[in-house]
């Protein structure tokens, strides 16, 4: 397989648990990645005393490194447990059990089976410790190929991205370590990557609104919360993908990729866009992404005017990036923008769209819940002669921002700042309006006091 291709393997599920045929004859054990090939010795015969039982452990893993933890059958050892400890476990996942019979019974995707009527279907929970236990009985009669399927589960703890793929059991199992023994508690621990919600957020110079002078510069930022692993791994093992159909390989040292990352932004058209940054945010600092080799435009630009329809996708090389971002916690795509119109009076809201697809799951798209808003407004103005109440042709007025500033002579430029006469830099004019024919003047596009209703 091409060391690029874009897959991923994230979830130990699809377990195999085999042991050996009792008979008088050595037979070679088949067993899956987890566990090491056996051959049974030829004396080892299944007891009739010992109790049956399926012991299933359930973890939840956000790094693909976890997926190189792996049993035996047993109950972990110390090694394998200090690995475990390390990991959440999942309360109140279903796995269904069934008996079933059939010849070299290894994978339930392509074995022909069939239900063993005599065993009734039993369905259980992870408790607390993320653990349930199957006792199927005692002796010989209740030994045999179990089938295990994990089914929805609404109420565990985690959301779990995939459901483990049903897998076989087979009772009693041979111990690799002594290789002469036969286990009766099968121990199996199924361990899945849980689901890590985008949570989309889209703030307006980080504030749920603003308020400006029409034609100042400002900034849009949409921000979403991100796993670094999702972008990019390295395969630890061969391994085919739950549930993917048709059925999706990775073989070991395999660079998998995200299928796609993308944000989309319809801008205002009522807007320019000066310019657009994608940063990683790792609880610190926001680090920028190289828009020349981390990700491109597959709508707009970089720079807009008028704005409109913007996307910007990651590429490979910046999924590679941001999954060696150390501590990476978000993601934002930052557009910086003013009005074009410096007269314009109104409301500009907006909200983008984050699409993503991780190999073997459906596409996730999320649109942000709260829309930030740029206000500006105006007012006009009437002026006539005190005494004949005549309008008043060519008088003109400033704007002072206080009481304190009119009486000081500070009023607001086309900066959006104020100052004195004296200290106008250059370049910058004082807001002024005159008074036409009619005694009329208007400013528009003037700053607010806004607030959330």
């Amino acid at each position: 397989m091409n060391s690029n291709t874009s897959v991923k393997k994230k979830i130990i599920a699809g377990l195999m648990l085999t042991t050996v045929a009792l008979s008088a004859a050595a037979v070679t054990v088949n067993v899956p990645n987890f566990l090491h090939s056996t051959t049974a010795s030829a004396e080892v015969i299944a007891n009739d005393t010992s109790a049956r039982s399926i012991t299933i452990h359930k973890y939840a893993i956000d790094n693909l490194a976890d997926l190189g933890i792996s049993g035996d059958g047993k109950v972990a050892d110390k090694t394998l447990q200090d690995k475990l400890d390390k990991l959440d476990v999942i309360e109140n996942v279903q796995f269904k059990i069934t008996k079933v019979t059939g010849t070299n019974l290894t994978n339930p995707a392509k074995d022909s089976y069939t239900e063993d009527t005599t065993f009734t279907p039993v369905t259980l929970k992870t408790d607390a410790k993320g653990e349930l236990k199957f006792d199927l009985g005692t002796g010989k009669a209740a030994d045999g190929t179990y089938l295990i399927e994990e089914l929805d589960s609404p109420d565990a703890t985690h959301a779990v991205k995939r459901k483990a793929s049903p897998f076989f059991v087979h009772v009693p199992m041979t111990d690799r370590d002594t290789n002469g023994d036969l286990m009766y508690d099968i121990n199996v621990y199924p361990k899945n990557e849980v689901q890590h919600p985008l949570n989309p957020t889209k703030t307006i110079d980080g504030q749920a609104g603003e308020s400006l002078l029409s034609g100042s510069v400002f900034q849009w930022e949409a921000a979403v919360d991100i796993n670094p692993s999702d972008f990019y791994f390295v395969a630890s093992q061969d391994s085919t993908i739950p549930g993917s159909n048709p059925a999706i390989h990775v073989n070991k040292g395999d660079k998998v990729y995200m299928d796609y990352f993308k944000i989309y932004d319809k801008l205002n058209a009522s807007t320019e866009l000066l310019g657009t940054k994608v940063q990683v945010f790792d609880g610190k600092d926001w680090t920028d992404l190289d828009s020349k080799t981390d990700y491109t435009f597959t709508k707009g630009a970089a720079t807009m005017s008028p704005a409109g329809e913007n996307e910007v996708s990651l590429t490979q090389a910046g999924m590679e990036k941001v999954a060696g971002i150390s501590g990476a916690k978000k993601l934002r795509v930052v557009y910086q923008s003013k009005v074009i119109d410096p007269k314009f009076n109104g409301v500009i809201d907006n909200e983008f769209t984050v699409n993503k697809k991780e190999p073997g799951l459906t596409p996730d798209t999320e649109t942000n819940p709260n829309k930030p808003k740029l206000f500006t407004g105006g007012f006009d103005i009437e002026k006539k002669a005190e005494d004949t109440k005549d309008v008043l042709k060519g008088a003109e007025f400033r704007i002072a921002t206080s009481e304190q500033n009119a009486k000081d002579g500070i009023y607001l430029a086309t900066d959006g700042k104020s100052y004195a006469e004296s200290a106008l830099p250059t370049g910058v004019d004082f807001l002024t309006s005159t008074s036409d024919d009619a005694g009329h003047a208007a400013f528009d596009g003037l700053p607010l006091t806004w607030y959330d209703d």
